[in-house]
């Protein structure tokens, strides 16, 4: 297991990682933390980020949007066709049917489902989606490529776009996101052939699992 702790000095992050120093620039400060340290505006690394309510829309249609960040999240949680987190139109909230099941990152643990690059992403190849031959299948990618919430085309979210929604959104306003299950959430990023990153929202954590490890996913949409 892999864990990045997170230093403020001098308006730059210091990020020790496997007893590595990495600096990361203010303009990336998105990019690595941890649910010890407040988010701080891209625009002004200085100040801490204090969103309002009327920076997040709630849609009614399962949707939220954020302004800043120009994304529609998921109300609810997504699963595979065998029940888990549902969005209920009517109460405008997440009705949990069933025990959430948890999906893999690929079904493969190198890297087949993002690219053939172990730096690489989620890039919708694998599978029954296949246009390169390969033998991956992502059940995080094809559970958002097939959600059709809003009208819109949904994606599995960047390692750095789900640091910014625990900070900005899910702590400031978690009724937003009823029925939301405590724990790890994938991101479409992976680390190596093996491991790719998630983010724990029980305390923050960013960080790098197995594959095949099981998780939940909260889809994003990009704006307008």
């Amino acid at each position: 297991m892999h864990h990045k702790y997170i230093f403020l000095l001098a308006c730059s992050f210091l990020v020790i990682s496997s007893g590595c120093i990495q600096k990361v620039e203010p303009d990336d400060i998105n990019s690595v933390v941890t649910g010890y340290f407040l988010a701080y505006a891209p625009s002004s690394p200085s100040s801490p980020l204090a969103p309002s309510v009327a920076e997040f829309q709630d849609k009614n249609d399962g949707t939220i949007y954020s302004n800043s960040a120009n994304l529609f999240w998921a109300k609810c949680i997504q699963s595979d066709a065998a029940g888990g987190n549902i969005y209920n139109l009517s109460a405008n909230d997440c009705s949990l049917t069933a025990v959430s099941p948890l999906l893999e990152f690929c079904n493969k643990n190198d890297s087949d489902c993002n690219g053939g690059v172990g730096t690489g992403v989620l890039d919708g190849n694998p599978g029954n989606l296949s246009t390169s031959g390969s033998t991956g299948i992502s059940e995080v990618w094809d559970t958002c490529l097939n959600l059709t919430l809003g009208g819109r085309t949904w994606r599995v979210p960047s390692k750095n776009e789900l640091a910014r929604f625990y900070f900005e959104i899910y702590l400031t306003q978690p009724s937003l996101f009823p029925s939301s299950p405590s724990g790890k959430y994938w991101s479409n990023t992976s680390s190596t052939d093996s491991d790719a990153w998630y983010l724990d929202t029980s305390n923050g954590a960013v960080s790098l699992q197995a594959k095949l490890t099981t998780s939940n996913v909260r889809c994003v949409s990009d704006g307008p």
